[in-house]
């Protein structure tokens, strides 16, 4: 089961990505149950707070390489999708709450980033390492502009170093940053917080939000991704990228050509 659904109650509903195995990375399947659930919220108009989070030690280590690597039709339709879920959880007319507890890479990054509001442990992180995988970080760059300041996002995505919740905090990114035995209370009381609000308030609220945000940026976010799509999924025909998978797949250090 690539995710696990729970109605808290009428108003709020976790979703937790399930596959600790693969520190539960973004596969075709997972994709498949994300947009289903996402459909099956919209429809139905009561809930009110979506709360993401991952299973195990990890919130997501990004798009499932083995699987994207298999051929450049997987890797396009793959990448399509995650532009789709990225431009889905700032649409949803719910809020999103990222909870992260632990490791947030790539995709899963970004998906955190895109979210509304993140609840972060302390034991978490942050991190871009498509350049050591031998891919242009191009795809996520229309939304990471949007949310991380540049000096702090040309850092991450040029080192592929990680940031720590902590310091993601001070830079206003995260919400909140506790204790692991603490993340669940935290999230409890910024979901209630949240739930105090005139629903319909609320959700019209987000939309602006979302609205002034793409006046600051021109062409709109949906736009952006389209361009950045093309740029990317090139990125992924090339020998580094065949390199830098197959070596982060076998995990030893990738052996460039130059």
């Amino acid at each position: 089961m690539s995710i696990i659904v729970q109605h808290i109650s009428e108003t709020v509903c976790r979703i937790t990505l399930n596959r600790p195995e693969r520190c539960n990375a973004i596969s075709s399947e997972m994709l498949r149950r994300l947009f289903e659930q996402f459909e099956e919220l919209r429809q139905s108009g009561k809930c009110r707070v979506l709360i993401l989070g991952g299973a195990g030690d990890c919130f997501c280590s990004g798009l499932d390489l083995a699987e994207a690597i298999l051929d450049d039709s997987n890797a396009f339709r793959m990448t399509q999708q995650i532009t789709q879920l990225l431009i889905m959880l700032t649409r949803i007319p719910v809020i999103v709450i990222a909870e992260v507890n632990g490791a947030c890479c790539g995709g899963g990054a970004a998906a955190a980033f895109a979210s509304d509001l993140i609840i972060a442990s302390t034991s978490a992180s942050f991190m871009f390492p498509d350049t050591h995988r031998g891919l242009e970080p191009t795809l996520l760059f229309p939304l990471l502009r949007r949310k991380i300041p540049l000096p702090i996002l040309r850092q991450m995505i040029l080192t592929g170093g990680a940031l720590k919740a902590s310091d993601a905090k001070n830079f206003g990114l995260v919400y909140d940053c506790v204790e692991s035995d603490k993340l669940l209370t935290a999230t409890t009381k910024l979901t209630e917080q949240i739930c105090r609000g005139e629903r319909s308030v609320v959700q019209q609220t987000k939309t602006m939000l979302a609205a002034h945000e793409n006046t600051l940026f021109t062409p709109d976010l949906t736009t952006e991704f389209n361009a950045a799509l093309e740029s990317h999924t090139n990125t992924w025909k090339t020998k580094a990228a065949r390199e830098g998978v197959k070596a982060f797949l076998e995990k030893r250090d990738a052996e460039w050509l130059e």
